[in-house]
């Protein structure tokens, strides 16, 4: 080609970005290389979804798509850019964030003060193609439209102007800035006027080639020298309800709501916006001006389709034009490309015209091979940004070639097989890999943009490589994870620098900062791995008081260090052939140049990378093929020499070095090459010749075998085994085998039986024998020729644990003459710690060696050090690495991490601070003073930190607006002002205190300072408050009034409508001229709930009273047509009002809504309502109940560090203060147990006063018979009480009040029931939102986290291995974390303000036997602990999926153990705790009545019982008991020393008293201290009463202060008890606190002191007595462990670790009495009367304390009883989900459900209703799996569900709710997809009545052929009737013998076939008697009498109701061989088909 055609270069010298997700290019590039999905809801303050959406791709003016990729929330000053803020709302946020971007791209170029002549020269071209803001004026103007149509509907004049003006006020007011403010061309005026630029300024629109066609205009202004710089890109918000119906009529966007270019299911695209530029200079220019490049643009390519089939069509032919063009003008062509960033669209004909394109131009140039080109799309991530699609496109590919990646394109599940990728140059890149390239010449990629209207455009850029004076730019930081280091003189000194608040720096500095100020000589280190700044904060938080505590340790990510460093020295250790892995090292190299050009410089000898990082495989096949290739042997070991070269490489760079190396086997080549024997090109020839002639030697199949068994061991066993010898000596007890296959498996037979266990290894051949030796001779002669040098260290030898001698040529030798040698891998690591090596690192793929170095030295102080791990992150991994060093005292310079990044920039004290700070995104702001405001935006996190001020243009700018003075109104402009303007924060704002969402219009603010509430002190005079204040009264309450009545009408409407749409529009018929609300499913509530997973609304108000809401407040005045006048002071932002109650359905509405008499209106209205009240109040309660005088507390101090008020206290006050305010919706009353002071609690009692409106909850607003029409009162409608139980305060263990069991009278016996393992078969349906976002699976070190993830990418769900939970996960497997609980509750935690908002997924995994430890098997018993940590916080988040599953893994393979956890998942439903036996069953523990055996007393009065917490509460009492009949010797173990009292106190009897009389004689330690003495004196009296009264009853007593958890202390109070006494004969473990918190408020010191007391103190008295001949072990433990209880979940896990333990104890001691005794709430004790009165309102029975003592006597007298038993008033409460009810997802699709093709109406597969009786019975299955037969009530199809092509996705969910009549159970459950509710039903269960006594039916005729087509129209599978015989009473018909092929798909809960065929009857009987062929609708009452999938049924009968034209009614039964029903269905309707060829039909 010409060099006339050649294109001017063009170097990229700065990048802007906002795109979704990210504020900046960083923020870009890490979810770029992270591959998020940054698809979201569409923001509510965008467009409504309820208003807007529509899944009928016809439906008119509608979209069905609710779904994109939207910006996050900028700051914006106003001021520094210039624009005026009255301006906002007529200015188009594309404007602004046109500006801001320029700003940042300048900054980025080292442009932000430019001369005027620069400045002269600088264009500006931008790709933009619309505003939303001329949309949203324009409506405004069609006002005369609906004033004509309001006037004729019959309004007058006056009224129809008013509806005018409340539409217009939604609408942008018209002022003089409107104008400039929506065009296009101002996106780039601005950007001139704002810098002051004179260059070439416009827009570019050619649609989603927009951004592409302003760099082809602005490369022309360089080329043409128009100018110096050019800043081009592309800007597209425009993101409103008109692009998406544009877009949903095309069709072009997603039914499935998700964009998926180039892939098999691929079926449209997604909508996002970005606004995205570029600084371009010349690139002779920018290397003469030092500029720093990121990439160099070679061509770009442009042409026209030309006349084509249609405008909008992709065309092939002219998407060449446009790539043939580019590379012709670039000089090179595409056969030099290897990556293509596409277009993309994910359309169907999108994808597949541009792939031809693409195939077609690359294809003839004739590339090196097949698929050496990466292709991608950017839209899979951030959707399609139209006119700023190029542009993002560019960035990608600008930074990849910058870093060297090839990045991902995501949700690729499996290509389009029509593109045939395998033939083409192509290949879909789906992971993030580095881009080695061997430097034969620069790495070069395309990008392509192409638009509607036949626009395309292809432009190729290359990477820069520096010449010329130009420099490469800075790194851009996107490190997944950083290494955090700290170091302090002393722990306590580290523990205070680690609590030190950080905001407002990313993680990047933070990690950059600390490196430099990290000293390795501190007594103090600690390093900590952290994904996000978020997540240091909260690992700091955790961290803090382990480390204040001066105990050193390691952990995942986080290692901690003290005294004098003593690394000791430092080997390197380098692993051999089987390490190696597919993409090992790959994240190293994204990251670190040094390993990148490590590996670049490997590729130049030998290309191996192409097998460490081949293109992403898409099935197992090919995954299989990738790793076969890796794992050949001639390829592997040049791979192994290559990974460690880049480790070595960055190593080097940080200085971290070895003093000696060894490697096992090839890894010690790699040694001598550390040790400078060879260079690295020598290094890779010597790994690839060696490899193939171990390749060529192995002629004899054979292979390895590992074997886990001492060495002597194994000798025995392959004693005379021919053709097998010891190849590895790894460990003491791992020994590795070579031979022939014969021989290996001669061997695992033998150790089958003897017992050792066996793995073989994936090895190419029998290594390290004599079947490989004939490769020595040749290898030799390799290495005469090759440069050997002598080691520069030591390097120790395999073959003989020493060190390799000095001369080159003994060097040689023993590279060869290890081929055949064994490794004797134990003896080298003894070799090397006997020299002084206790620092092991080890360097390659994996911690093989690590884990075996471990095993070698044992406890002998070491460190071993892994930098690899597989299934990992292995930047994280290596980070982990070096921060283990780092503490450990290594010398390292860890400031090479950071080379090629920019330095840290320097303050400038010239930098103009934000004054005003506005909150903008991708929409705009809205206008009028009346129009609605959406939520004001939330301040950024902490890492992004505030915007950069604006670059100053220098001379001749325009200047920014002035200063406005302190305390002055802002200009407000006649159409309103900025609703989301805010002052700017003097410091950075944090999360938490950012503004919540108003519930009213929002107003305008000041400037001032920001807190967190109104800045009333901006504001001249109290007076413009209360006008605030009293226009925000005004305004609730006229969007009160106007919600009341829509919902009424709305509900009046839902009422009408739910028959007839029932009726016909199941059938496809519209009912016309009627409202089409959701249809409503018996039981539940109009609008349909989202799904568990789904966010709720952002709202700062706590859910709403589910009381009906009192008579609806008075009309409000109209609003005010003329907008306020321009003088007007703004208003302050109220604080945000909580949401009004929604709307009772019908049937709970008051009569009438009749007002309040006027005497309760005035009680009600005299209650305190204001946080001022009730403060005083509160101040006056607490002082009464506790005796704190009133003059010495304040609001301000905290309950429990000021007050000493534990939650029992609290319970007493609030219910006090319950009786002064009245009802508190008892819903939110937990909420209050987390707060800390009086007037936080104040605060929030003020605020749940005011929810109902009336304060005195359900009395209001109601009367007592019946009300004004007559009819009966509604039935109350209290909403649940929390089971949240306020803890104790003493360290005896008082059985906690926390489930709400059974109300029992006082003195009924104590119930008694055990847990059993019940088996239970998987119910078909998966954990609801396991598929809504990827799973992070927290590794547990074991293979099963990455085999889990495999398994379950299988089913379709997202997952991957993390080490650490990500700061934003909400859907998270815990895979078992060992012994180590706290580790356990902190990963939870870190996850409660997520999931307990927002929902979200959490599954806890623990090996405890598969059954809950309850046959005592499992190792580690304490990790039991799990599932009651998983069950609490099931109780804690409603709204979230929870599941703990046990999960044996003896007897299983990793492979096996992760396949049924992901079964489980995906098929268990609901259920929270399932077991996972060995043996493929499953079950769930379940309590069940368990009567005692008989008496078999143990204890006499020789007995000796050593008993904790016996001295105080209910402990006491039993022992009591247990003294008077039985009189044995006791010693009490209690943390209360029983100190003397202080004297005066003696006539104080209570608390209150004895803090008054205390607080009189000035008691030392303020009020807490007080209060602390109080309860010391009481605990004192209340043991010496109780030591008395034993003795009384006959026993002799001691009492020991001691600490149970303290051994050392009991061993020396038992051993005087020994002596004295004799051994020990039994332990009652009853000691225990409780510290009640929500699990996101509980401490780890909390967690610690709760946990410890109970399991700790168990294991000390266990250790303490082993010796003693012990007949009985009893614990006291609590139902919160069984069944979960809220704020308790420390006190659940340590009493389930006890239950565990216990049973464990049993199993080894089958001949002692053991028992768990789980108790319910006793009277008395720490219940008191208030508590007291609280539980019985809530139904909770209390066991009377003579009746709790009796049950602990009789229990030690059962000795064949069960280990676990639970003990509670009334029967125990049922094991069920908490909150609202079970929530289950069930996919629909074939395979399974294929059946249903047999099926079909109007053309169309439809599920019959006897499938959904099986679905309703599988959730409440899964739900209360203890209870027997289920009934169905009001079954109710709502709409027709049919079997899709492609799987779709249902929601079941269940609401516990009473029901009218009551039903047993009472379950309202409603199957919805997409927000719409397809049928209903409520299940009740239990004992169904007795079989309805149906009339045989009469005067029967047969019907031959029932199968007409017609009425039956079912397929051979569902043709299940036979010897038909029906009449005008009824019918009968036999039923076959069927085929069970079809049905195994699914574990069916009914027999499906037979349900149906019943109901086939049932519709056959209707066609017959005039109803036509009819479809059954409905079914007042489906009993099942019998379970299972096959019911043995023999026939089905009918008996008729009534007939009629269109509908039918009758009852059908499906009988069994005798007669008795199996199944019964009452009431079914049946409605005529209007027309059966109807679709709808």
């Amino acid at each position: 080609m010409s060099a006339e055609r050649v294109q001017v270069p063009v170097a990229v010298v700065g990048l802007a970005a906002y795109t979704p997700g990210a504020r900046d290019v960083a923020g870009f590039w890490r979810n770029v290389l992270a591959g998020r999905d940054l698809m979201s809801d569409v923001p509510p303050e965008r467009w409504s979804a309820a208003d807007h959406y529509d899944p009928d791709p016809f439906a008119p003016d509608k979209t069905y798509v609710r779904r994109g990729a939207f910006l996050p929330d900028l700051p914006f000053d106003p001021m520094a850019y210039g624009v005026p803020p009255a301006d906002l709302p007529a200015t188009d946020t594309a404007q602004l964030l046109a500006m801001m971007a320029a700003g940042d791209l300048l900054e980025d170029c080292g442009l932000r003060r430019m001369t005027a002549r620069q400045r002269e020269r600088v264009g500006v071209v931008l790709g933009s193609s619309g505003l939303a803001l001329g949309f949203e004026v324009s409506a405004r103007l069609t006002r005369p439209v609906w004033r004509r149509e309001l006037a004729a509907a019959g309004l007058d004049a006056a009224r129809a102007e008013e509806i005018c003006d409340r539409i217009s006020a939604h609408f942008p007011v018209w002022t003089e800035a409107t104008f400039p403010g929506l065009l296009g061309n101002v996106v780039a005026g601005r950007v001139s006027h704002r810098y002051d630029l004179h260059g070439v300024n416009h827009v570019t629109d050619a649609a989603c080639a927009s951004s592409l066609a302003a760099l082809s205009t602005g490369l022309g202004e360089l080329a043409l020298g128009g100018c110096d710089l050019v800043v081009c890109g592309g800007v597209d918000v425009l993101n409103d309800i008109t692009m998406y119906v544009c877009f949903s009529k095309t069709p072009a966007l997603s039914p499935t709501e998700d964009c998926r270019p180039f892939a098999a299911d691929a079926d449209g695209t997604m909508l996002g916006e970005a606004v995205v530029m570029f600084a371009l200079k010349r690139l002779s220019d920018a290397e003469r001006d030092g500029d720093r490049i990121y990439a160099v643009i070679r061509g770009v390519g442009a042409s026209a389709d030309g006349r084509s089939p249609a405008v909008y069509a992709p065309v092939p032919a002219g998407q060449e034009r446009a790539l043939r063009r580019a590379y012709d003008a670039a000089g090179y062509g595409p056969e030099t490309v290897e990556l293509v960033e596409a277009h993309g669209t994910g359309t169907r004909a999108g994808d597949a015209a541009e792939f031809a394109a693409l195939r077609e131009v690359f294809g003839a140039a004739g590339g090196p091979e097949r698929q050496w080109c990466a292709l991608g799309s950017a839209k899979s991530q951030f959707g399609h940004t139209k006119a700023a699609a190029g542009a993002v496109g560019m960035l990608k590919a600008v930074l990849a070639l910058h870093h060297r990646v090839l990045p991902p394109t995501i949700k690729v599940g499996r290509p389009h097989p029509g593109l045939a990728l395998a033939d083409s140059p192509f290949h879909l890149n789906t992971e993030t890999r580095p881009w080695i390239g061997a430097g034969d010449r620069p790495r070069r990629a395309g990008v392509s943009s192409f638009g509607f209207g036949g626009t395309n455009f292809h432009v190729t850029l290359e990477e820069y490589v520096p010449a010329g004076g130009g420099r490469p730019a800075w790194r851009v930081p996107a490190a997944g994870s950083e290494l955090v280091l700290f170091s302090a003189g002393t722990p306590g000194a580290l523990a205070e620098l680690v609590r030190r608040p950080r905001p407002g720096a990313s993680l990047a500095a933070l990690a950059r900062e600390s490196h430099a100020a990290f000293r390795a000589g501190h007594g103090a280190r600690l390093a900590v791995v952290a994904d996000d700044a978020d997540d240091l904060a909260g690992r700091l938080e955790a961290l803090a008081d382990r480390i204040g505590a001066g105990e050193p340790f390691s952990a995942p990510r986080a290692h901690f260090a003290t005294g004098d460093a003593a690394p000791g020295r430092v080997g390197f250790l380098f692993p051999g052939q089987g390490a190696q892995y597919v993409g090992m090292g790959a994240d190293l190299a994204v990251h670190h140049a040094a390993a990148r050009e490590a590996w670049d410089a490997v590729a130049a000898v030998l290309p191996v990378h192409r097998e460490v990082f081949p293109p992403p495989a898409f099935d197992e096949e090919e995954r299989a093929a990738r790793e076969a290739a890796l794992t050949a042997t001639e390829v592997a070991q040049p791979a192994l020499a290559a990974h460690g070269l880049a480790l070595l490489a960055v190593l080097s760079r940080l200085g971290l070095t070895p003093d000696c190396v060894a490697g096992h086997s090839f890894g010690e080549l790699v040694a001598l090459h550390a040790a400078g024997c060879f260079d690295a090109a020598a290094l890779v020839r010597l790994a690839r010749r060696r490899g193939e002639l171990m390749r060529d030697a192995a002629t004899v199949p054979g292979g390895m075998l590992a074997v886990t068994a001492p060495l002597e061991q194994v000798e025995r066993v392959t004693d005379g085994v021919d053709g097998v010898w010891v190849a590895n000596h790894n460990a003491p007890r791992q020994v590795v085998l070579a031979g022939t296959d014969e021989g290996l498996a001669a061997v695992a037979a033998r150790c089958a039986q003897a017992g050792p266990a066996t793995r073989r290894l994936n090895a190419a051949a029998a290594f390290h024998s004599p079947l490989v030796a004939k490769a020595a001779e040749p290898l030799t002669g390799f290495l005469a020729g090759l440069t050997v040098r002598r080691p520069a260290l030591e390097v120790y030898a395999g073959a003989d644990a020493a060190p390799y001698p000095d001369d080159p040529a003994a060097v040689r030798r023993g590279i060869a003459g290890q081929l055949a040698a064994p490794v004797r891998f134990r003896d080298v690591v003894e070799a090397m710690y006997e020299a002084g090596v206790r620092t092991f690192v080890e360097v390659g793929p994996g911690t093989t060696l690590t884990a075996l170095t471990g095993a070698v030295l044992g406890d002998r102080p070491h460190e071993a050090i892994g930098l690899d791990r597989r299934g990992q992150h292995a930047l994280a991994a290596f980070h982990d690495g070096l921060g283990r060093a780092a503490v450990r005292g290594v010398p390292m310079d860890l400031s090479a991490l950071w080379e090629g990044h920019a330095p840290p920039p320097e303050p400038d004290d010239r930098e103009e601070k934000p004054r005003m700070t506005v909150w903008i995104n991708g929409g705009n702001q809205r206008g009028g003073a009346a129009g609605p405001a959406g939520p004001e935006r939330p301040a950024p996190p902490a890492e992004a930190g505030p915007a950069s001020p604006p670059p100053d243009p220098g001379a001749g700018a325009v200047p920014a607006a002035p200063d406005v003075p302190p305390g002055a109104p802002e200009p407000v402009a006649p159409g309103g002002a900025p609703p989301y303007a805010v002052p700017a924060p003097a410091r950075p704002v944090p999360p938490e205190a950012a503004p919540a969402a108003p519930a009213v219009p929002a107003v305008p603010a000041v400037p001032g300072d920001v807190s967190g509430g109104p800045a009333r002190a901006a504001v001249p005079g109290e007076w413009l408050w209360l006008l605030a204040e009293a226009q925000r009264q005004s305004a609730e309450a006229h969007a009160t009034y106007q919600r009341v009545t829509a919902e009424n009408h709305q509900t009046y409407l839902r009422t009408a409508h739910a028959s007839m749409e029932a009726l016909l529009g199941a059938a496809g018929v519209r009912v016309p001229g009627v409202p089409h609300p959701e249809p409503v499913a018996p039981g539940l509530s109009a609008s349909p709930s989202p799904p568990a997973s789904s966010s709720p609304p952002a709202s700062s108000s706590p859910p709403a009273s589910s009381s009906p809401p009192a008579s609806p407040a008075p009309p409000a005045s109209p609003v005010p047509s003329a907008a306020p006048p321009a003088h007007t002071a703004p208003m302050i932002p109220p604080p945000p009002t909580p949401a009004t109650t929604p709307m009772a359905p019908p049937h709970a509405v008051p009569a009438a809504s009749a007002p309040a008499a006027p005497a309760v209106s005035a009680a009600l209205a005299a209650l305190p309502r204001d946080a001022e009240s009730i403060g005083a109040l509160l101040l006056e309660v607490v002082a009464e109940r506790t005796g704190y005088p009133a003059d010495i507390i304040n609001l301000d101090m905290e309950l429990e560090a000021d007050l000493g008020i534990d939650s029992i206290k609290k319970v007493e006050v609030l219910s006090r203060i319950r009786e002064r305010v009245g009802e508190l919706p008892a819903a939110d009353l937990s909420e209050l147990a987390s707060l800390r002071t009086l007037r936080e609690i104040s605060a929030k009692v003020a605020e749940l006063a005011g929810q109902d409106g009336t304060g005195a909850g359900s009395e209001a607003g109601t009367g007592t018979g019946s009300g004004a029409t007559g009819g009966p009162p509604p039935a109350a409608s209290a909403p649940a009480l929390s089971p949240l139980v306020p803890g104790a305060r003493a360290a005896s263990d008082r059985p906690d009040p926390d489930l709400p069991v059974e109300p029992a009278p006082r003195g009924e016996p104590v119930r008694r029931a055990a847990v059993r393992a019940v088996p239970l078969a998987p119910a078909g349906l998966a954990l609801a939102g396991l598929r809504d976002r990827e799973t992070a699976v927290l590794d547990d070190g074991t293979p099963v986290g990455p085999l889990l993830v495999e398994a379950l990418a299988a089913h379709g769900v997202p997952a991957r291995v993390v080490s650490a939970v990500p700061s934003d996960a909400r859907s998270v497997i815990l895979l078992d974390q060992g012994d180590d609980p706290s580790a356990a509750f902190a990963v939870v935690r870190s996850l409660a303000g997520r999931l307990r908002t927002d929902g979200g997924v959490l599954v806890t995994v623990q090996d405890t036997g598969g059954d809950f430890g309850l046959g005592g098997g499992g190792d580690h018993p304490v990790r039991g602990g799990l599932a009651a940590l998983a069950r609490t916080a099931a109780r804690e988040w409603p709204s979230a999926g929870v599941k703990a599953i046990d999960c044996a893994r003896a007897g299983r393979t990793d492979q096996e153990v992760a396949a049924a956890i992901a079964a489980e998942l995906v098929a268990g439903g609901p259920a929270v705790t399932v077991g996972l036996p060995a043996d493929g069953g499953r079950v769930v523990p379940l309590p069940g009545p368990a009567e005692p055996g008989p008496p078999l007393p143990r204890i006499t009065a020789a007995s000796v019982l050593v008993v904790t917490g016996g001295a105080r509460g209910v402990t006491a009492l039993a022992l009591r008991e247990l003294a008077a009949a039985h009189r044995p010797r006791l010693v009490l173990l209690g943390r209360t020393d029983l100190a003397e009292e202080p004297p005066g106190l003696a006539g104080a009897t209570d608390e209150a008293a004895l803090v008054r009389s205390l607080a009189a004689d000035s008691h030392p330690g303020g009020p807490a201290g007080i209060a602390a003495e109080a309860r010391r004196v009481l605990a004192v009296r209340e043991v010496r009463r109780t030591l008395r009264a034993l003795r009384e009853a006959g026993s002799e007593v001691r009492y020991a202060a001691v600490d149970a958890r303290d051994e050392a202390a009991l061993r020396a109070v038992l051993a005087e008890v020994r002596r004295d006494w004799g051994p020990v004969t039994g332990v009652v473990h009853g000691a225990g606190v409780i510290a009640d918190r929500l699990i996101g408020d509980k401490t780890d010191a909390q967690f610690t002191r709760v946990y410890s007391t109970k399991v700790d103190g168990l294991r000390a008295l266990l250790a303490a007595t082993a010796d003693d001949p012990l007949d009985l072990l009893v614990a006291f433990s609590s139902v919160s462990g069984v069944f979960g209880s809220p704020g308790q979940a420390d006190y659940a896990m340590a009493n389930t670790a006890v239950d565990h333990l216990l049973s464990a104890y049993a199993a080894r001691h089958p001949d002692r009495l053991v028992r768990s005794l789980a108790w319910g709430p006793w009277a008395g004790g720490m219940v008191t009367e208030a508590l007291a009165e609280r539980f019985r309102a809530a139904g909770v029975g209390l066991i009377e304390p003579a009746a709790g003592a009796r049950a602990f006597v009789a229990e030690l007298a059962d000795p064949g009883g069960p280990v676990r038993v639970l003990l509670t008033a009334g029967d125990p409460p049922e094991d069920r989900l908490g909150g609202s009810g079970p929530v289950a997802e069930l996919a629909l699709a074939r395979p399974a459900y294929a059946f249903l093709d047999d099926h079909r109406i109007g053309g169309a597969a439809v599920v019959p209703v006897a499938v959904l009786v099986h679905w309703f019975t599988a959730l409440a299955r899964s739900w209360r799996p203890a209870d027997g037969p289920v009934v169905l009530h009001e079954l109710r199809v709502l709409r027709r569900i049919e079997l899709p092509e492609r799987e779709r996705r249902f929601l079941l969910r269940g609401r516990a709710e009473p029901t009218d009549p009551p039903r047993p159970g009472g379950l309202a459950v409603e199957l919805s997809a997409a927000g719409r509710a397809y049928a209903g039903a409520v299940i009740g269960t239990g004992r169904p009545p007795a079989p309805y006594d149906r009339p045989v039916p009469e005067g029967l005729e047969a019907v031959p052929e029932p199968y007409d087509g017609l009425a039956l129209f079912h397929g051979p599978v569902l043709q299940v009737l036979d010897d038909v015989r029906i009449g005008a009473g009824g019918g009968r018909a036999a039923l076959r013998v069927r085929d069970t092929g079809p049905w195994r798909t699914v574990p069916w809960t009914v027999d499906v076939p037979a349900l149906d065929g019943a109901l086939q009857l049932a519709v056959g009987w209707a066609a017959r008697c005039g109803a036509g062929a009819a479809l059954p609708m409905a079914v007042r009452e489906c009993r099942v009498h019998r379970a299972g999938a096959d019911w043995g049924a023999a026939r089905v009968v009918v008996s008729a109701r009534r007939t009629g034209e269109v509908s039918a009614e009758c009852d059908a039964a499906v009988l069994d061989g005798d007669g008795t029903p199996l199944a019964e269905l009452l009431g079914v309707e049946l409605i005529r088909r209007p027309d059966q060829d109807r679709e709808g039909a």
